[in-house]
């Protein structure tokens, strides 16, 4: 993902600066992303076509609803506006953000619930943004996972592990949020590593190094069924089925990840990462 974003500001370069080739480090480095075309579009749920707009000469489609720039073609659901007021009904800790990891208070994991305010509209929870906050809400918490992780294990190399994973779990979060136009809160310090085990259904184990391991694989097979399932079942051609596929088959490819730097782990080897 990394690479992607550093090839989409290459591109970016090559459109807004004559198209010069090859594209140097200095072109990429004074890039600067077009600004957003100006607000007059209606804030509805459903964001409706696209508007258009132009950069170096070409075409660009923005979000007629929070008018940020889009990918021609692109399927997409605007999740601007989008971000709740939530009780816990454990701790009564209020809450306002998009989602949160496992749709769990952050204070305590315990069960959300949305505060409805009197005299506003509510915004209606299409089958679309429910499969984005859905997905945000497992995305958040193996983010959280692998922080919390990461500051927890005693060994050295698990730390830079965990951290690593982190950081890429950032970077996919930072593609879905500006794909589907929101923001979500940063992980809670107050998050603990048996919420994951709970989800993942492996019983935690803070003095073995290898349950994190086994938390970690859990939890991404779980998402991975989930996600595997819901697409199966959205219609076709649906902006739910195409993100439930795509999370789908990157939390495969995490599965993988994490199964290949356990068993190096265990031989006493350095792991891919």
């Amino acid at each position: 993902m990394g690479a992607g974003r550093r090839a989409a500001r290459a591109i970016g370069a090559y459109l807004t600066t004559g198209r010069p080739w090859p594209v140097t480090a200095d072109h990429v480095a004074g890039f600067v992303p077009p600004v957003p075309l100006a607000p007059g579009a209606a804030d509805t749920a459903d964001a409706g076509p696209a508007a258009t707009g132009t950069l170096g000469g070409e075409t660009i489609a923005h979000c007629p609803k929070c008018h940020r720039p889009i990918e021609g073609g692109e399927a997409y659901v605007c999740c601007a506006g989008a971000a709740l007021t939530w009780r816990c009904t454990a701790c009564a800790k209020v809450s306002e953000g998009f989602a949160f990891p496992y749709g769990g208070c952050p204070q305590c994991g315990g069960r959300l619930e949305v505060i409805e305010e009197p005299g506003a509209r509510r915004l209606e929870e299409t089958a679309a943004l429910a499969a984005v906050r859905a997905a945000f809400e497992i995305e958040l918490g193996g983010q959280a996972f692998y922080r919390r992780a990461a500051q927890d294990a005693a060994e050295p190399e698990l730390r830079t592990l965990f951290g690593k994973l982190a950081d890429m779990e950032q970077e996919h979060m930072d593609t879905l949020c500006r794909r589907y136009h929101t923001q979500v809160p940063a992980p809670s310090n107050e998050f603990q590593l048996v919420r994951a085990a709970v989800f993942a259904g492996i019983d935690h184990h803070p003095e073995d190094p290898a349950n994190l391991f086994r938390i970690a694989i859990a939890f991404e097979q779980k998402a991975q069924t989930f996600f595997a399932d819901r697409g199966r079942a959205a219609p076709d051609g649906t902006v739910e089925r195409q993100l439930y596929r795509e999370l789908a088959a990157e939390e495969a490819e995490h599965i993988a990840l994490l199964t290949t730097e356990w068993q190096r782990w265990q031989d006493g080897k350095y792991g891919l990462l």
